[in-house]
């Protein structure tokens, strides 16, 4: 019987959503009038699904008046009446978020913060946060951050902020970063990896050295999207051995990253130092070899111990990815180097040793100390 009745109502939905639309049309900016939303509230309630929906699908044309009643509705018991009102909030803040709308888009987000009042339904103070992440500015902040401190929201207003682009956004997540729970921090931790927080890295270094497990590993995560550069690195004070697998990767990515950046910009000490120690502690075979890499685009005669000492490592990848960074290394003393290492090398090593020698000098560039 529904299926007949929402087949028959086909033709008056198609006409319903025209009139609305050709009645709106134009009046998105200055808003729909008092009369126009009680119209458009009252399509929104009514008792057939097909009206509902295309009052819905129209509601961007009625714009920021129709919020408050919306954000009303949001909470109904009708489980029909509410998800109408849930999508026809949607639809204004998405069509108030096109190109060129500043103005409506700053009326939708000011009705939509006064959804966040404590009076207001939880389900409805959600609705409101989870849509001025599309519509909000840095204006619209501080009522949003406030609710960084509150249990039920704090999660909402956290991705939301997240999402606002702007200086203001990245400080309130700052801000809160000293003051939230210790269960609360790695989420926030994250959004200012994901919101690419410059500003934030040297306050994530320090996080970084947290006693806390979940709160070290979130901010070497956060650090390695960054693109930025902290002043220092992260002094760890959670051991290797306490973390899982997945958690040593997710370091040892961060800390690889925080080299390529350091030896991009010419500090190659600071980079080495990184390489050698992820060289001498990863257990994976793959950050092993990315720290190898590393040491033979940067590192000096001084570092050809530690890539001859995996020529003879039990994995044939890092034993050749060792060999290739020993032949791609650029100083003019490795050479040298190399042919010291094989005085007291056993004879595996040293066979090795010769072959790196060999390609260094089949190569230009590889007779420079000689």
């Amino acid at each position: 019987m529904r299926s007949s009745s929402r087949k028959g109502f086909g033709p008056f939905v198609v006409l319903a959503a025209s009139v609305v639309l050709v009645c709106l049309c134009g009046k998105a900016a200055r808003g729909a009038s008092e009369q126009e939303v009680k119209e458009f509230i009252g399509k929104i309630q009514d008792g057939n699904a097909d009206v509902r929906y295309a009052a819905w699908r129209s509601a961007g044309q009625v714009g920021a008046p129709a919020v408050a009643p919306l954000g009303e509705l949001v909470a109904s018991q009708n489980r029909g009446v509410a998800k109408a009102a849930s999508e026809a909030l949607k639809t204004i803040a998405h069509h108030a978020s096109r190109p060129g709308a500043t103005a409506e888009r700053k009326a939708v987000s000011a009705e939509l913060v006064k959804l966040l009042g404590a009076e207001k339904p939880l389900v409805t103070r959600v609705k409101a946060l989870e849509l001025l992440a599309f519509t909000a500015d840095d204006e619209f902040v501080p009522p949003i951050a406030r609710l960084l401190n509150d249990e039920k929201l704090r999660e909402d207003a956290r991705r939301a902020l997240e999402r606002i682009p702007g200086r203001a956004s990245v400080q309130a997540l700052m801000e809160a970063l000293s003051k939230a729970s210790e269960e609360f921090r790695p989420f926030i931790i994250h959004s200012l990896g994901q919101k690419n927080a410059v500003e934030a890295l040297d306050a994530l270094v320090g996080c970084a050295e947290s006693s806390s497990r979940a709160i070290a590993v979130a901010a070497y995560k956060a650090i390695s999207r960054i693109e930025g550069i902290p002043t220092r690195r992260p002094q760890p004070a959670v051991g290797q051995e306490e973390l899982s697998k997945r958690e040593r990767g997710d370091v040892a990515d961060a800390f690889l990253r925080f080299a390529d950046r350091r030896a991009a910009e010419g500090d190659s000490e600071m980079a080495v130092g990184i390489y050698r120690a992820i060289v001498a502690r990863a257990q994976d075979e793959h950050f092993k070899c990315a720290g190898l890499i590393g040491l033979g685009k940067v590192g000096s005669a001084a570092e050809v111990g530690a890539l001859v000492s995996c020529l003879t490592d039990e994995s044939l990848v890092v034993r050749r990815v060792a060999e290739e960074a020993l032949v791609s290394m650029k100083d003019p003393g490795v050479n040298a180097a190399l042919e010291q290492a094989m005085q007291t090398a056993a004879p595996d090593l040293k066979d090795a040793i010769a072959k790196v020698l060999a390609a260094r000098l089949a190569v230009p560039g590889g007779k420079t100390d000689k």
